[in-house]
């Protein structure tokens, strides 16, 4: 249970300014949905929260899509050592222009190969995720037409997104928030 504490800590706090129903957790493993089921049921969370468990049955990214990607970003995997098929992708997807960064608190091998590597603290993905969510629909960056017709929720999202500026999640993630890309009016993303 050691390993799970930091995110049971951060899912009480985040319980204070949130819905149960409005958190969604992501696992990797059996074992870690398992234990974050039983924290859910220690935190006493209504039942409309939900957990999802991530085993590699998600859809992804087909392989010859990456080299025609303009930016891509890889969060929280270390593609160098659990997915090396994917590197040669990446690496000829910068090659033809495509910006790569890397959230990860560790320097790893891809991160040092990014364009732009941002060693968040750990558990402050959320942070980090919301003010992305923010500085997209701010920006006029996000597809309407899209969300629109394929997702639900997305007025909620951008209600949480709502108190996460780009600086404010910086300082929560212990990031720089100086170094950065072009904007992407200057990318064409």
């Amino acid at each position: 249970m050691d390993l799970v504490r930091p995110t049971a800590d951060r899912l009480d706090e985040a319980l204070t300014v949130l819905q149960a129903s409005e958190i969604a957790v992501y696992g990797d493993s059996d074992w870690t949905a398992h234990e974050l089921r039983e924290e859910w049921e220690r935190l006493d969370v209504e039942q409309d929260a939900w957990l999802v468990e991530v085993d590699g049955r998600m859809a992804g990214v087909a392989y010859e899509d990456y080299e025609d990607a303009k930016l891509i970003i890889v969060w929280g995997c270390n593609a160098s050592a659990s997915g090396i098929h994917l590197v040669p992708h990446l690496k000829r997807a910068q090659t033809a222009g495509a910006k790569l960064v890397v959230i990860d608190p560790r320097r790893t091998p891809l991160g040092r190969m990014a364009d732009l590597h941002l060693p968040v603290r750990p558990g402050t993905d959320l942070p980090v995720a919301l003010a992305l969510v923010r500085a997209m629909f701010d920006g006029g960056w996000a597809n309407q037409r899209f969300l629109e017709t394929h997702c639900d929720g997305v007025d909620g999202l951008r209600a949480a997104a709502e108190a996460w500026t780009i600086e404010r999640a910086a300082a929560e993630a212990d990031v720089d928030v100086r170094p950065r890309l072009a904007q992407p009016a200057e990318t064409g993303v």
